[in-house]
């Protein structure tokens, strides 16, 4: 058996190979290379190590790119999160702000999300993946509305779980389109108006009443 020492230090190699790698894939992206020409090889050729060293770090490009988005999905989510927990009380205005606090993320995020965006087209693995998250986030989101169901705020028939899942993949989309073909100078219309689509489909047709309590 190796000496503890030993194992310590391939495995701060490891992860100084991993932590390089991605760096290289982000500026990469930042510079504007799809992620889809931005290959193995060239990483490799870039750390100054075998392709063989990254073969052991990442399966292939598609675990790459899910390391990579790990972060940037849950800073993201966070952000969005916030679409579900204000104040349903200030109404569509509240919703902007929750808007734009998303928007903020997804510009930080802008290169490695697009990427992702990207490659969820034509790679299934990362699809289910994205997939995954994307209803995972839903159904958290559902439950946090749960108990203004409950309290007459949201109405009785609607699915709460279909509801959330919808208008998570509204926001993202709209989003990620605005982000990458529209001017940052919107922001506070694009978010003004998913917001008020976001409010009205939550709380529009519950009883004026109810949505002020």
């Amino acid at each position: 058996m190796p000496p503890l020492r030993s194992r310590a230090a391939v495995r701060a190699r490891r992860e100084e190979i991993e932590t390089r790698a991605l760096e290289v894939v982000r500026r990469h992206l930042a510079e504007g290379h799809p992620y889809s020409e931005i290959s193995f090889k060239a990483i490799a050729d870039e750390l100054g190590v075998p392709r063989t060293t990254l073969y052991m770090q990442f399966r292939d490009k598609t675990e790459l790119l899910m390391r990579l988005s790990e972060v940037a999905l849950a800073e993201v989510y966070d952000a969005a999160a916030s679409w579900f927990v204000f104040d349903h009380r200030t109404g569509p205005e509240g919703a902007k702000e929750a808007g734009m606090e998303t928007l903020a993320t997804f510009r930080e995020h802008r290169d490695v999300t697009l990427a992702v965006i990207e490659v969820t087209t034509y790679d299934p693995v990362l699809a289910d993946h994205w997939y995954a998250n994307v209803n995972e986030f839903a159904t958290r989101a559902a439950q946090a509305l749960e108990p203004l169901q409950a309290a007459g705020r949201i109405a009785p028939d609607v699915d709460l779980q279909t509801l959330a899942f919808t208008l998570v993949c509204m926001v993202e989309r709209a989003a990620m389109i605005h982000i990458r073909h529209g001017d940052p100078a919107d922001d506070e219309k694009v978010a003004a108006a998913v917001g008020r689509a976001v409010w009205l489909s939550i709380y529009g047709d519950a009883e004026p009443r109810d949505r002020q309590d």
